[in-house]
């Protein structure tokens, strides 16, 4: 958050592309509040403002206001056929849906949320070049992956630059083996991992679970 903040603040006359994965509720708050410390508004694609509107009717959870918050617009990319969802939110956003005209022609004054899927709306904003993108996302795991590929495609093309602020859920190796040191289980059964073969590095007794498979770990 706070590098994010940072990078927007320096934006002058920039607009600021923030890439996320569009259901993680807090991340989406956390730009939120990146977008008021940087004094921008908040520009989220419709089907995210559409998730917060929904989540707003359980009271067990806390997302940003869409119809109330000043500081969110919301995204029309100004499709040939348009939802029945989509319009009923654009009814209820009213005069705080925008176009790409109008992200276009305000880009200093924007934080704009833009997935991977909707990039092409980059060809009707013509973002200035040294606006930041930050992909808010984990790294590639592979080195050839597609959409990797396709995404530095599209930043080197309209000469942004490229920010990689992220904060995984996933615990990193080191920080697993001291779990384990300190638990001292009687067994470790890796499940979510591609190289179960590295526990043993720091666990005596590892067993590779199969389907179907009982495991005895007395």
């Amino acid at each position: 958050k706070a590098k994010s903040i940072e990078a927007a603040r320096r934006a002058k006359g920039k607009i600021v592309i923030a890439t996320f994965y569009p259901r993680d509720v807090d991340r989406i708050r956390t730009f939120l509040e990146v977008a008021k410390a940087a004094e921008r508004k908040y520009v989220l694609q419709s089907k995210t403002a559409h998730l917060l509107l929904s989540l707003a009717n359980d009271p067990r959870i806390q997302v940003p206001d869409v119809l109330r918050d000043p500081d969110i617009l919301v995204y029309d990319r100004q499709m040939d056929r348009q939802a029945s969802w989509e319009a009923s939110l654009f009814a209820q956003v009213g005069e705080r849906v925008v176009t790409s005209e109008y992200v276009r022609t305000h880009q200093e004054e924007l934080l704009v949320q833009l997935d991977f899927w909707v990039l092409q709306e980059l060809i009707d904003i013509q973002p200035a070049p040294g606006s930041p993108f930050i992909h808010s996302k984990s790294e590639p795991i592979e080195e050839d992956d597609e959409v990797e590929l396709a995404l530095r495609n599209w930043i080197r093309f309209f000469r942004l630059r490229r920010h990689q602020f992220h904060a995984s859920g996933h615990m990193s190796e080191r920080e697993i083996s001291e779990m384990i040191r300190k638990i001292r289980p009687r067994a470790v059964i890796p499940v979510h991992t591609e190289h179960p073969e590295r526990f043993t590095r720091f666990a005596s007794r590892v067993f590779s679970p199969e389907r179907d498979v009982p495991i005895d770990v007395s």
